[in-house]
């Protein structure tokens, strides 16, 4: 049986600092020389600890936005998308709906209706490769 380590609040502002960079609990116990283990049973126990966590965490992901929010004000169309999607998921979200009766899946995709079989990956816009009523291969008759 391992002899477990010594909690020290010595580590406190590595630890925030490590958590601001992007670090995970797991690489600042490692960075630390500290097994896996006894820290994540220090971060239980250590009220400091966990708060030092938290405020690195929230510091590093306060960056993130601020970088998805430029990227986003500088015309990157998949910035523009996540930002809207999650910001406004009533407005933009993706929709998508099952008809299953024809077997597809119907959506939007671009701001255009689509059909795409639910046996094949490629969007079709006059069906699949079903026969349908009305279809000659899956393309309208």
């Amino acid at each position: 049986m391992a002899r477990p380590t010594t909690y020290s609040p010595l580590i406190i502002p590595i630890v925030r600092a490590c958590a601001t960079f992007g670090a995970t609990a797991e690489e600042i116990a490692n960075y630390l020389n500290i097994p896996w283990g006894s820290f994540k049973r220090w971060i239980y126990a250590e009220p400091e600890l966990r708060e030092a966590l938290k405020r690195g965490r929230d510091a590093s992901d306060e960056r993130v936005v601020e970088s998805l929010y430029q990227q986003a004000l500088a015309g990157n169309v998949g910035a523009i998308c996540f930002w809207l999607k999650n910001r406004r998921p009533g407005e933009w979200r993706d929709e998508q709906h099952l008809d299953q009766a024809v077997g597809h899946y119907i959506g939007m995709i671009g701001g255009f209706l689509s059909r795409v079989c639910v046996h094949h990956t490629q969007a079709d816009a006059y069906g699949c490769c079903m026969a349908l009523p009305g279809t000659r291969g899956g393309r309208v008759a």
